[in-house]
This record gives C-alpha cells, structure tokens and sequence, in this order.
C-alpha cells in the first residue's frame, strides 16, 4: 500500500484514481499510536497516549461486568465480579 500525503486545494485541477481502504490527513508526519487498542476499565484513571499520534484503528473499552437479581427487597445490582 502506498501511503499519499499532501494538500488538495481549489486552485487548478485534479485528475486521476485513488484507490484503497485507507486515505489519512498526517502533514505533520505525526507517529503512529502503539499502545494498548483493548482497553479493560479499572478503578483508576487510565490515560492513553493518544495525543499527536495517529491511530490505526478504534480504540475499544471493554463493558464492565454487571448483573442485576429481583428479590423481595427491590433489586440487588452487582458491578464487577
């Protein structure tokens, strides 16, 4: 795959065929994110190192484990295990 960079503008004209899955806007030359794209919440703050950096793909965070049980009560939530 040939990566294409630069800047379309409405001056002159154009021609020609792109083709691919992909086309990304990266004039900065900005690096490529290679942390962590499966992210599994915690009880804590997690920062991911995003910033300036181009992604390859959607980051994900996990669904958080819950349950739900009817009793005489009301209903008893349980978050997490």
């Amino acid at each position: 795959m040939t990566e294409i960079c630069g800047v379309i503008t409405t001056q002159g004209e154009v021609r020609g065929v792109i083709s691919g899955s992909c086309v990304t806007e990266n004039q900065g030359n900005a690096p490529i994110y290679r942390g962590e794209y499966i992210i599994t919440p915690t009880a804590r703050e997690q920062t991911l190192q995003t910033k300036g950096k181009l992604l390859e793909k959607d980051i994900t965070v996990e669904k958080i484990a819950f349950s739900e049980t009817s009793n005489e009560s009301g209903t008893t939530v349980t978050i997490g295990g």
